[in-house]
Order: C-alpha cells, then structure tokens, then sequence
C-alpha cells in the first residue's frame, strides 16, 4: 500500500531529491561501540578528543574553543569552553529554543577512562574550584567512550549538583553513539576524525537538482549568520528557505526539525502574525510529507488554528483548510486516532460563516468558498452541487485575484471522484477556456491531455478528440 509521502512524491517529484546511492554506507553501531572502547588501547585519545569536540559542536553549541589539555585527559582545567557569542548570532544557530551556550560559560572535559567515576567527580572538583576572567562555569559537560548505565549517571550527575550547585551533564558511549547515528552529517565527522575508512559512509551521485539545492542552502546558511546583516522579510524568507531546500534535499529527519525550529523562532522574534502563521504552516506541510509524525502535525494544526480563529483571513483559511484535509486523511488512516475531527471541522465552519456573512466582500466570500469545497467533500455533500458551487466560483471570479483558479483545475484532476459529477464536463471545459484566456495555454492543453486519456478507455472517440484538441491548441 502506497504511503501519502509515496504519493505525494509522485505528484511532485520535483520537490524530492534526485540524487541516488550508489553504495551503502557499512558503518554499523557495534562496530563504532567497539572503536570508541578501544581508544585507548590504540592510543587515540586525541582522536577522540577531536571526535567529541566536533559531535558537540553539531548537537550542543558550536562555539567551542581548542582543546587546551594535553593527551590522555590529564589536564587541570578543561577540555574545550564555549565562548561568548552575541545574542543575534545565537538566533540562527540549528539547536531549540533556551540554548544559554552564547552567553554562559560551559566547560567540557572529555575522557577515555574505564574508571569514568572517578574521572568525573576529579574533573568536575577542578573545574568547579577554576574562576577565569571572575566568570564561573554555569554547565559542566563531561564526555565518556564508556558504557553508563542511566541510573548510575542520574546518581553522580545529583551527587554532584548538590556538592558544587552547577548543573552537571554526563554524556556517555550511548549518547555518542545516538548522536552519529542520527544523520548523515555525524556518520561524517565519525569516519574524518577518528580516522576510519570512507567506505563506511554513503557513496551518492548527486542529482542536478539536489546540486543547484546544496548551493543554494549553503548561501542561505551563510546569510543566516549574521541576522544584522539582513532585513526583517529577508530573515524569515532565508529560514523558510532553508526548511524547503533541506526537506527537498531529504536529509535526516533531525537536521530538517531543526532547520524547522529555528522557522518557527525567528518569525515568533522578528516576524508578524501571517509570518508566525506560514512558519507554523510550512512545518506541518513539511511533518505531514516528508517526515511523518501525527502528533507533530497535530500540534501544528492547533496552533495554526488558533491564530486563523483570532485574524479571520481568507488567506490563512485557505491554509487552514488544507491542513484539516491532512487531518481528515490521518484519522481514516488511523482508526484509534484521538483527533476530535469533528470540533475541528465546526471551528473552519464557524470561520467559513463569518467570512461569507458579508456581500459587500465578493472576493472574500468567494475565497472562501473555494476553500471550504474541499471540507464539503470530506463530509459528504453532493458531489454535483459542489461541482456547481466550483462553477459559480469560476464563473464570478473573472476579474478577482482573490480566486486561483488553476488550483482548482489541479484538485479536480488530482481527485478521481469528482469525475463521476453529472456537471464535471462542464466545470473542465470552463477551467481550460479560463485558463486559456489567461495564457495559461500550456496548463490547458495538459489538461486535455489528461482528461482524453482518462475517456479513452471508455469512450474511445471523445478521449481521441480530447487529445487532438490539446494538440490545436498548443499550435
């Protein structure tokens, strides 16, 4: 059974990646688990060193100042530091929301020891005890090769706090390992800085889309770091951008939430409401295609809600509207669904009411009732009086921009049963016209196109006369 992201993906493949694997990375966990244990005995430590460093950079903060111990953990002080960053360059950084690492002292030390306990409280004593500059350390991260059980990490981690009163961290084999295996980015700095073969990662043929995708995410991510440098819409466009491009490129699921989390931070600090209300929609959009999650969509969709049931715009009705299609798709999908769909659906009539209750407002009344066609099909309504509903739309709509109809041409083609309608013929051959007059001609003659090949079957005269009109028309 074809999945809804398999579907979309063959409406629009153009929005995946088209790159390939030509072979399959063989890093395995065991075999890394093993690696990571025997640093010592092959004397590595300094690999390790560079390993976690950069792991830490990718997960936790990425201003981390060079190792400043020697090797084999035997330093006095620490093993890296965060260093103070400006609060404006923090905002763009990938990680969630109340990462403090920009303004507060973090101090990290880094060890290959099997006696991880006592490693661990010497070090946190000797940092604890060290005041630079009269700044104390806030957070003290200490990173371990071995294999901790969480009970006894949540006892030494408390032990601690109480001793020193600093929030203690224990990142142990388990977190490490975690943090490789989550993306691709991380298998990659496990293999270049502990000095394994490059068999053990992905080997791509990268497409010509996902090649044009990677350049231009690499300039949005560099205008990014410097938000002073850019004006409010363009600080929104580029983390917008940035969400698109890296669900287009299809990277790991952990590295586009993030891309996805910055979106929604930055439009709540610089954006205004429609910008919060698109960075909401666009997550959901992204949560429901191409990484699905329920419960992440869910939440989407009633922030979303809230923020349409207070502005009352065609415009974010429309989205609205769309998404509760998702919403409606989920819980036929998932039969234990604890979605009230219901009271969803009362709310976007509620809405549809208010926004049609004014006949001064045609082209808002007849956005609108675009909008709401759908939610009348998933109840059940006629399927000919909304075709003529559509008809009417189109119909009124001539000069309004407010109505797009080659959205409509698209849903009625993309949705079979709207072709069992008595007036479906009619509304087609209204749509091509429409669109025809509005130079859309090469949409139009696809759409002929398509539909003779859908009446060829059964009609195999009409559906020949569908196609050859495609062809008069494109000539």
């Amino acid at each position: 059974m074809i999945n809804a992201r398999d579907n979309y993906k063959q409406w629009h493949p153009d929005q995946f990646s088209d790159s390939t694997i030509i072979k399959k990375a063989s890093l395995g966990r065991d075999f890394l688990e093993y690696h990571l244990s025997k640093i010592s005995s092959h004397s590595q430590e300094k690999d390790f060193e560079r390993f976690c460093k950069a792991v830490l950079e990718a997960e936790i903060c990425p201003n981390l100042l060079p190792q400043t111990g020697p090797t084999g953990g035997g330093d006095s002080k620490v093993d890296t530091e965060t260093y103070p960053v400006a609060e404006q360059l923090t905002e763009s950084w990938l990680y969630g929301n109340g990462n403090k690492s920009g303004s507060e002292r973090w101090a990290f030390a880094i060890s290959a020891k099997n006696d991880w306990r006592s490693k661990v409280k010497s070090d946190v004593e000797k940092i604890a005890a060290t005041i630079v500059d009269g700044r104390k350390y806030t957070k003290i991260f200490f990173v371990s090769n071995q294999l901790i059980p969480d009970k006894k990490r949540a006892d030494v981690e408390d032990e601690l706090r109480r001793k020193f009163g600093l929030d203690i961290r224990i990142l142990s084999m388990d977190w490490l390992l975690d943090a490789v295996f989550k993306n691709d980015v991380n298998r990659q700095i496990a293999v270049k800085t502990l000095g394994l073969s490059e068999n053990l990662v992905d080997e791509k043929r990268i497409g010509e889309r996902d090649y044009k995708r990677q350049q231009r995410l690499v300039e949005t991510e560099n205008a990014l770091r410097d938000l002073s440098s850019l004006r409010v819409p363009e600080i929104i466009d580029c983390a917008r951008r940035s969400v698109i491009l890296s669900r287009e490129l299809e990277k790991d699921e952990p590295d586009t939430l993030a891309r996805i989390d910055r979106y929604n931070r930055l439009a709540k600090e610089y954006g205004s409401t429609i910008d919060q209300a698109d960075a909401i929609y666009e997550s959901a959009w992204t949560v429901f295609w191409w990484y699905p999650s329920t419960a992440r969509f869910y939440g989407y969709y009633k922030e979303l809600e809230t923020i349409v049931s207070e502005e009352k715009t065609t415009y974010l009705f429309e989205k609205l509207c769309t998404l509760w299609m998702n919403l409606f798709s989920i819980i036929q999908r998932e039969k234990d669904s604890e979605i009230e769909i219901e009271q969803h659906r009362q709310i976007i009539e509620s809405l549809y009411a208010y926004l049609t209750s004014d006949e001064n407002k045609p082209n808002t009344v007849l956005s609108a009732r675009t909008s709401f066609q759908m939610i009348r099909l998933a109840r059940g309504d006629s399927l000919d009086e909304i075709v003529n509903d559509y008809i009417d739309i189109v119909q009124k709509s001539e000069n309004s921009l407010e109505v797009d109809v080659g959205t409509i041409a698209k849903m009625i083609q993309r949705v079979p049963i709207y072709q069992e309608a008595s007036n479906y013929d009619q509304l087609f051959e209204l749509l091509v016209a429409r669109l025809s007059r509005e130079k859309h001609d090469s949409e139009a003659a696809r759409m002929n196109a398509l539909r003779g090949s859908q009446l060829i079957e059964s009609n195999p005269f009409r559906g020949l006369s569908q196609i050859l009109c495609k062809h008069r028309r494109a000539v």
